[in-house]
């Protein structure tokens, strides 16, 4: 069974997270979450129909959200995310239900792996008063693979490490 939620993201390339995140307006403590290490397998058609959309499909494993995920744009930084757990389908084959929901856009063409990425993540909660969560800071170091879509199979074709972090908003 899909769960599916709003997510509102904002994303920063090149950065390193600045000193003093507790002394923003209505956050009252700062509290260091757990590191994760993600993989994700990234699809779309070889022509990337997908990506020119903004549609992102992933399988990811690590990390809370372990699955798969389809995520569709809903403006500027909200995303509509759709989330099935990692046994539904194969660990190389989208599941059925994604790919139903993506036809539209697709088009008939198959889904195929396009990028992997692995992602050592170090988050920051930022707490209110009463200790909940305002929202979660992450800095992300991720090291990237792109696949040649020409080739039968899709081949690796290049590589590199980037880092950067985002801003999820909780609620």
């Amino acid at each position: 069974m899909a769960r599916e939620h709003r997510e509102t993201e904002r994303k920063y390339e090149g950065f390193a997270l600045p000193a003093g995140l507790g002394e923003l307006p209505g956050v009252t403590a700062t509290r260091e979450a757990e590191p994760q290490d993600l993989a994700a397998l990234y699809y779309d058609t070889s022509d990337l129909r997908l990506l020119r959309r903004g549609i992102a499909v992933r399988r990811r494993t690590g990390g809370g959200d372990a699955g798969w995920h389809v995520k569709l744009p809903l403006g500027a930084d909200a995303r509509h995310e759709v989330h099935l757990p990692l046994g539904t389908g194969g660990p190389r084959e989208v599941p059925a239900e994604f790919s139903g929901r993506l036809a539209a856009f697709t088009r008939g063409a198959a889904l195929l792996p396009v990028a992997h990425l692995r992602t050592h993540r170090v988050r920051t909660q930022l707490l209110d008063r009463r200790s909940q969560i305002l929202a979660e800071v992450s800095e992300d170091r991720v090291a990237s693979r792109t696949f040649d879509l020409t080739a039968a199979g899709a081949t690796p074709a290049r590589a590199g490490p980037t880092q950067g972090g985002e801003v999820h908003r909780v609620g």
